[in-house]
């Protein structure tokens, strides 16, 4: 049993332990913040953007990238995501084209500088393809023999943010008047009529095209 010098201390210790304990519930008290960060979401806006206007400049369209933006930046800020104040000088855009009958490769590309009030970074959105002439076949259509040029193609988009690195991806591709066989990871064979040129479309409705006339 504790003498009263024992107990004396031990109450004393116990009192001290509640005052303690009061004055840390009152000192700190929990003042959850709430931190208005959204780069990912920025970002997959900025990749979508990109594909809305490749497709469109794509299939011969005159989608006008400052309007665009402009309407973007109306849409965010009506929901006061925090977009940065981007304009026409902050975009760069790439288009290369290089084909024959027999090899083509080419790409869209679009690189973003998003400016903000406390750092900068880069968005990348890469559309890249190549193909060669890899063989012939014939095939008969309505009763004709029709001889086909075989393409090998490969065709990839490529996405880069600090949030998330480099995005790798082989979107579906179709044709109206190629045929088309997926070998895999981006790789494609198609086939389309001699002398002819075929247009090639993703999931995204951009377009490329295949092909041409053989020179004789």
């Amino acid at each position: 049993m504790l003498s009263i010098r024992g107990q004396v201390l031990a109450l004393a210790v116990i009192i001290l332990s509640i005052i303690l304990a009061e004055l840390s519930i009152k000192t700190l008290v929990i003042r959850p913040v709430v931190v208005n960060y959204r780069g990912e979401l920025i970002s997959a806006e900025i990749i979508q953007l990109s594909r809305i206007y490749v497709a469109n400049r794509s299939r011969g369209g005159k989608a006008d990238m400052n309007y665009l933006l402009q309407r973007l930046l109306e849409y965010n800020r009506s929901l006061n995501l925090g977009f940065p104040n981007i304009t026409f000088d902050d975009v760069g855009i790439f288009f290369f084209l290089n084909t024959s009958d027999s090899y083509g490769k080419g790409a869209y590309v679009i690189v973003w500088n998003l400016r903000f009030r406390e750092f900068n970074y880069t968005v990348i959105f890469n559309v890249t393809w190549c193909f060669e002439k890899s063989g012939y076949y014939i095939k008969d259509r309505d009763g004709l023999q029709i001889i086909y040029v075989n393409y090998t193609l490969f065709y990839v988009h490529e996405y880069y943010a600090p949030q998330w690195g480099r995005i790798v991806i082989f979107p579906m591709i179709y044709s109206e008047s190629a045929d088309i066989l997926l070998k895999g990871d981006g790789i494609w064979f198609v086939g389309i009529p001699l002398n002819s040129t075929s247009s090639i479309f993703d999931i995204y409705g951009i377009k490329i095209n295949i092909g041409g006339k053989v020179e004789e």
